[in-house]
């Protein structure tokens, strides 16, 4: 009965040290995408700054970032379901193998008290083990959740950014128009100019025979 538990145990160790190994990536990419979060978060306070002379060149780069963390986002969802899958995998090898190697063990009328003792304990340390996996798997969930809404946040700002581009498009293109009508207006002005500055030397020669005759 202990070689069938000290089997057991040993599946569960390469288990639990897979699943360890697989949420710690898990978490390096969460804090990955954080670092990619407040990258472009600060791009966005620059972008806010100057962004009546750089709103173009800001959007790009939040789309081109925003891209990135779509695709890491998608990368992590698609591990966590892959560490689901393997624990998932794991935990019905290991019970087959915890069944099998029950199963095959001869019946021993008296077997010693402690023999039975160090297999419940086996047990405990088992369920108390599969009970920190769940509360570390809870913890990656809440992670992604919350990196979840910051990329939801993100998505709201560069809608605003985009709206804030287009309003300032057409402000733009207003003081174009703006602009076409002065330059008329001063050349209009510019040829009145003209006209009074030949009106005034016509009067000025005028003036100068009459005071000669």
């Amino acid at each position: 009965m202990v070689v069938a538990g000290g089997a057991a145990y040993g599946n569960n160790n390469n288990n639990t040290d897979a699943r360890n190994a697989i949420f710690a990536g898990a978490v390096f990419l969460g804090l990955g995408v954080l670092c990619c979060l407040s990258a472009i978060i600060n791009t966005c306070a620059n972008c806010s700054d100057h962004r009546h002379s750089h709103a173009s060149c800001g959007i790009t780069v939040l789309v081109h970032e925003a891209d990135a963390l779509r695709q890491q986002n998608s990368s992590l969802c698609q591990q966590l379901k892959a560490l689901q899958f393997q624990i998932q995998r794991q935990q019905i090898i290991f019970d087959q193998q915890l069944h099998k190697s029950v199963s095959t063990q001869p019946t021993i009328p008296n077997k010693s008290t402690g023999q039975a003792h160090d297999f419940k304990e086996e047990i405990n340390n088992l369920k108390e083990e599969n009970s920190n996996l769940n509360e570390q798997d809870d913890q990656l969930k809440k992670e992604i959740n919350t990196l979840e809404q910051a990329n939801d946040a993100m998505k709201e700002n560069i809608n605003n950014l985009k709206q804030e581009n287009s309003d300032l498009k057409l402000e733009f293109r207003r003081l174009q128009q703006e602009n076409s009508r002065l330059e008329q207006e001063y050349r209009r002005f510019e040829q009145e100019s003209r006209i009074l500055r030949q009106e005034i030397d016509r009067c000025i020669e005028e003036n100068n025979r009459l005071k000669n005759s």
